[in-house]
C-alpha cells in the first residue's frame, strides 16, 4: 500500500523525485547594471579554484566562489546598451558585452570570455580584452581598461610591455560565439563572418580561410570548435564545417543539407555529429550519414546541443524553437521544441513539458540526461523525462550546468536574471 502510495505521488507531484537536497536562488546579488534588466544567464564554468562563472546578456560576468559573489561590471556604458536592441547597435562600439561562451583553463586558472564586444581573459586578478594588436615578436597584445595597461602572454605568464604604448581594441575584435581550448593549450576563438583566431604561447594567428573562402556570407558564422582524439580541429559554421591539422585547413563539402549548425562533437566510439536545422551529420569510417525528416527529426527554427549519454545514446534538442504561424488573419505563437534519441539504429522523439520551449539538454557527470524547457527542468528516467525544477510563466529556464562537486546550476532569463543551485 505505501508503494503504491508513494509511486501516486510521483506521479502527481514529480518534482518529488528531486527533493532529497536542497535549492539556493540568487536573485538581487546577482543582478547589475544602471535598470538591472534584460538578464539571460547564458552560460556556466568552472575555474581551477572552484569558481563559478556565470555569463550573461546584460554585460556583466558573475563570479560565484562558495558564499561570495563578486560581480565584474565595468562593461556598461549606457542606458541605452542595456536594451536588446542597444546592445545590437552598440556592438561594434563596444559599448556593452553580450556574453556568450567562456573556458577555463584548468593548468593557469585563467578563464576566456567571448562576446559581441570581444575576447577577454581572466588572469586571476583581472580581466584583460584582447586587441588584436601584435609586438614585434608576434605576442597578442591585451588591455586592462582600468588602468591602460598592456599585457602580453609568455610562456604560460602574464607580463606588462611597453613596446607598444596604449593599445586599444582593434574595430575587427568583436561578435565571437566560441573559444576553445585544445590538447596543445592552444586557444581557439570564432565569431561572424567567418572569423577565427588562434593563441599559441602567447602568438596571435589569424586564420583568414573560412573569411576568403567562396562560400555564402550566411554560412561563415563560426559556431563551434571542438578537437578529436587524432588531434584534429573542427570548426563548425552555420553551413560550413572545416578541418585543421597543424597548418592546414580542409573544408569539407559533403555536407549539403547543413544550415544554421550549431554544435558538434566526437562521440566514445569516435564518430563525428554536427547538428544543424535541417538534421544530423554523422561520421563514421570515412563517410557522412545524414538523418533529417524521413527518420523523424523535424526540420527546425533552431537546432540545440548533441550530447551523448553513458549508455552511448546520442541526444539531440530542437531548442527554444518558437516560431509565428498565421490562422484566420492573426499571428499565433506555436513553439516545436522536442528531443530526440538515437540508439544505434532509430530515432526517438521525446516531447518535454507543456509549452514545447526546449531551450537547454545536458548530460551530467554520472550521464543522465537533462533537459530545460522555458519554465520547467527534467531529467530522464530511462522511459521519460520527469520534472526536476519549475519557474512561473515571467521567468525561463535556460541553462543547465553541473560543478566538480555535482551540483546542479540552473541559468534563468527574466527582466533581471536569476540563478538556482541544488545541491544534495
Amino acid at each position: 500500500m505505501k508503494t503504491k502510495l508513494f509511486l501516486t505521488l510521483l506521479l502527481v507531484y514529480p518534482i518529488l523525485a528531486f527533493t532529497q537536497g536542497s535549492w539556493k536562488e540568487y536573485r538581487k546579488e546577482v543582478n547589475t547594471g544602471i535598470i538591472q534588466g534584460g538578464n539571460i544567464m547564458s552560460y556556466f564554468t568552472e575555474s581551477k579554484d572552484g569558481s563559478v562563472w556565470v555569463s550573461n546578456t546584460t554585460g556583466s560576468i558573475v563570479r560565484i566562489l562558495g558564499d561570495e559573489i563578486t560581480i565584474y561590471d565595468d562593461l556598461k556604458r549606457s542606458l541605452a546598451a542595456q536594451t536588446n536592441i542597444g546592445a545590437i547597435v552598440n556592438a561594434r562600439e563596444k559599448t556593452i558585452g553580450v556574453w556568450w561562451f567562456s573556458q577555463a583553463d584548468m593548468e593557469t586558472g585563467w578563464v576566456w570570455f567571448a562576446s559581441n564586444r570581444g575576447i577577454v581573459l581572466w588572469d586571476n586578478e583581472k580581466l584583460l580584452f584582447l586587441t588584436g594588436e601584435t609586438d614585434a615578436k608576434g605576442h597578442v597584445i591585451l588591455l586592462d581598461e582600468q588602468t591602460g595597461t598592456n599585457y602580453i602572454i609568455n610562456k604560460n605568464n602574464i607580463e606588462k610591455t611597453n613596446v607598444v604604448k596604449n593599445v586599444k581594441p582593434t574595430r575587427d575584435i568583436y561578435n565571437f560565439y566560441a573559444v576553445y581550448i585544445d590538447s596543445k593549450k592552444r586557444v581557439w576563438f570564432g565569431g561572424s563572418a567567418g572569423r577565427l583566431y588562434c593563441i599559441e604561447n602567447g602568438i596571435w594567428k589569424v586564420w583568414d580561410d573560412i573569411i576568403n573562402s567562396n562560400y555564402k556570407n550566411d554560412d561563415k558564422t563560426v559556431r563551434q570548435i571542438f578537437e578529436d582524439k587524432e588531434g584534429t580541429i573542427h570548426v563548425v559554421c552555420h553551413g560550413i564545417l572545416c578541418r585543421i591539422n597543424n597548418s592546414t585547413i580542409q573544408f569539407d563539402d559533403n555536407l549539403p543539407n547543413l544550415k544554421d549548425a550549431t554544435g558538434g562533437f566526437e562521440d566514445s566510439k569516435g564518430n563525428i555529429w554536427i547538428s544543424g536545422t535541417k538534421g544530423i551529420y554523422k561520421f563514421s569510417e570515412g563517410n557522412w550519414v545524414f538523418y533529417g525528416a524521413s527518420d523523424g527529426i523535424d526540420i527546425i527554427p533552431l537546432a540545440g546541443p548533441l550530447v551523448e549519454d553513458k549508455e552511448g545514446n546520442i541526444w539531440f534538442a530542437g531548442k527554444n524553437t518558437t516560431i509565428f504561424t498565421k490562422s484566420k488573419g492573426i499571428f499565433k505563437l506555436k513553439p516545436k521544441g522536442a528531443v530526440y534519441k538515437y540508439n544505434g539504429s532509430k530515432w526517438t522523439k521525446y516531447k518535454v513539458g507543456k509549452t514545447k520551449l526546449i531551450t537547454d539538454l545536458f548530460v551530467d557527470n554520472q550521464g543522465n540526461v537533462w533537459v530545460a524547457e522555458s519554465i520547467g527542468v527534467y531529467k530522464f528516467n530511462g522511459e521519460q523525462f520527469v520534472l526536476q525544477r519549475s519557474c512561473s510563466k515571467m521567468r525561463s529556464l535556460l541553462k543547465i550546468f553541473q560543478d566538480s562537486n555535482e551540483d546542479i546550476w540552473l541559468g534563468r532569463g527574466s527582466f533581471k536574471g536569476e540563478i538556482d543551485k541544488y545541491t544534495k
